[in-house]
């Protein structure tokens, strides 16, 4: 089960990023628009699931990363 777990996280993951990516392509790669609206929130989750996950708060958050 322990493979199987991984595997799904793993693609999730690269589905995840691939989407991203892909939506950064469009909008800068054919578009030419500089907006980092999308980009907010994907920072803003990824801030919320690190603070969820630990169960710190977002100063303890902020600075123990970059203390240790």
């Amino acid at each position: 089960m322990a493979l199987a777990d991984f595997l799904i996280t793993l693609l999730t993951f690269v589905a995840v990023y691939g989407l991203f990516g892909i939506s950064l392509n469009l909008k800068y790669g054919f578009t030419g628009l500089v907006d980092f609206g999308h980009v907010a929130y994907f920072m803003i989750g990824a801030y919320v699931t690190v603070v969820q996950r630990d169960g710190t708060t977002a100063t303890q958050t902020a600075v123990g990363r970059s203390v240790t």
